[in-house]
């Protein structure tokens, strides 16, 4: 094989690796933008829920979000630090929830529960922002 085809083949394998990639990564962009955007509403019942939720609700929604956090955090699209702020968001969140029982209302606990909702609230929205799922088709 000449030096200038092996070259080209080089190229052209290099190519295709980089091609497969950037693919790759948007078809998991696409694939998180989608949860992100099913888990829209649940985001934005945990940031301020209503006045009859009880603390097991919450518990519960917050609980949705696992999976996608954890995508989230297993990402090559997403930097580290963002997934970082979202899962240690949701942890704090889960924690003022802690010891607390499910039928209790939630109104007892959503002040110091604020914080950690309007952190859980920003760093989701990041990612989304992130991702540009607002400019991505839905799958």
């Amino acid at each position: 094989m000449s030096p200038t085809l092996r070259a080209a083949t080089l190229i052209a394998i290099v190519a295709l690796a980089a091609t497969g990639c950037n693919r790759s990564g948007r078809a998991q962009a696409a694939s998180l933008c989608q949860d992100l955007r099913n888990l829209r509403a649940t985001v934005s019942f945990l940031e301020a829920p209503s006045a009859g939720a009880t603390v097991g609700h919450v518990r519960g929604d917050i609980e949705k979000l696992d999976s996608t956090i954890g995508a989230v955090d297993g990402s090559d699209t997403i930097p580290d630090a963002m997934g970082k702020a979202l899962s240690d968001a949701r942890d704090d969140y889960q924690d003022v929830l802690h010891g607390i029982g499910d039928d209790d209302p939630f109104s007892e606990v959503a002040a110091q529960a604020a914080g950690p909702a309007r952190r859980l609230g920003g760093a989701f929205d990041a990612v989304v922002q992130h991702l540009a799922c607002d400019r991505t088709p839905s799958v």
